[in-house]
């Protein structure tokens, strides 16, 4: 199986691309050769699951999908100027079927997304974790294994 995760990730950012213009946002996507060792399509659930969300909750600004490496580890990244979240909503929002209160009135959602999104990181052994130290916005990580390399 390729681990084709450069194309995941610009297909994503050109899936949501023309949302995030209808919606007056900045979308930027920082393109990348690294590789992930993730299925392609969990990757795209995940990934998808996470942009997603950023362009449905930020009203106004910018969204940011980018890859670094860290320790072996690559860190798929998804960072917005929306209203943000504690590490409490974000705990919240992590059981299935949960929506925070405050945002009931903007937008519409099922409270499935990043419940979704974690499980599926677990079940292929990456994590899904909130970027503690922003001043404002969200950012959100997808923890991964890094791709053995092909020879």
């Amino acid at each position: 199986m390729p681990l084709d995760t450069p194309v995941v990730l610009r297909s994503i950012y050109e899936m949501f691309e023309a949302d995030a213009v209808a919606k007056g946002l900045e979308f930027r996507f920082v393109k990348t050769s690294r590789k992930a060792d993730i299925e392609p399509l969990a990757l795209m659930r995940i990934i998808s699951n996470l942009v997603g969300n950023a362009i449905k909750y930020t009203a106004n600004g910018k969204v940011l999908l980018g890859v670094r490496r860290h320790e072996g580890r690559l860190w798929i990244e998804v960072h917005d100027t929306g209203p943000g979240l504690t590490l409490e909503e974000f705990q919240t929002a992590l059981a299935r079927d949960a929506r925070l209160e405050r945002d009931l009135t903007t937008a519409e959602g099922n409270g499935l997304g990043l419940a979704i999104a974690a499980e599926l990181a677990a079940a292929h052994g990456c994590k899904q974790r909130l970027v503690s130290n922003r001043r404002n916005g969200t950012g959100l990580v997808l923890d991964c294994p890094t791709a053995p390399l092909r020879r």
